[in-house]
């Protein structure tokens, strides 16, 4: 396949996945608002707006992954672009440590914005399925950028949108049913976990088990 033909296949991919993204955010919100509750739903607003702090943590990792992995893109698996590739994940890991790190000292200050025992306790639960969610995504970045180097946005968007339409269902039944915040922060965290290692896989099965073979050795571009 031509890059012409690859560069609009993915274009298509993504344009079809993020338009799957804003139909199904658009039903949830006001879904979400009736069944949470005005309290309930401030107090997830709040809490994704303070695990929004934990994104940052890549650092431009992800840019500068893909960016060096498609200088390399061949279908020969050579030295370097192993050596680019754990070096990423290994930076990944050290973030995904200093993420647990963050949301323990969150943890512990949530008394100061959060009056209510109650409220402060599902605050606390969330954090903590949030960080750990985060410390097991940040490592699989360095895999999607291996997707993304090889213009295979077509995997990406699969396993991301397959997941959107599941946690879009989960929501529906389960939260609709429970009104529980912590099912909500369960159901995202398993399906977006879910949608990264369907990620991971697609990216071994692309380059092969030896891509994981190299030690970790920090590069210059």
């Amino acid at each position: 396949m031509s890059d012409t033909k690859r560069i609009l296949k993915s274009t298509l991919y993504l344009s079809t996945g993020q338009l799957i993204e804003i139909v199904t955010a658009i039903i949830l919100m006001p879904f979400l608002i009736l069944t949470l509750g005005a309290k309930h739903y401030g107090l997830w607003i709040l809490i994704n707006s303070i695990v929004g702090y934990l994104l940052i943590l890549n650092m431009g990792l992800a840019t500068a992954i893909e960016r060096d992995l498609a200088k390399l893109t061949s279908s020969k698996l050579t030295d370097e672009y192993k050596c680019i590739f754990s070096s990423g994940l290994f930076s990944l890991i050290i973030l995904s440590i200093l993420s647990v790190i963050f949301v323990a000292f969150l943890s512990q200050i949530t008394h100061l914005f959060i009056e209510q025992s109650e409220l402060r306790d599902i605050t606390i639960t969330i954090l903590w399925i949030f960080g750990i969610k985060t410390a097991l995504l940040l490592p699989t970045i360095a895999f999607q950028a291996i997707l993304s180097s090889e213009l295979r946005h077509d995997l990406t968007v699969i396993s991301e949108q397959v997941m959107i339409i599941v946690k879009f269902i989960l929501i529906i039944f389960i939260v609709g049913t429970t009104a529980d915040l912590v099912h909500l922060a369960l159901i995202i965290s398993f399906t977006e976990l879910a949608s990264r290692f369907l990620i991971v896989f697609f990216a071994i099965n692309l380059k092969g088990i030896d891509l994981l073979s190299y030690t970790p050795l920090y590069y210059q571009s």
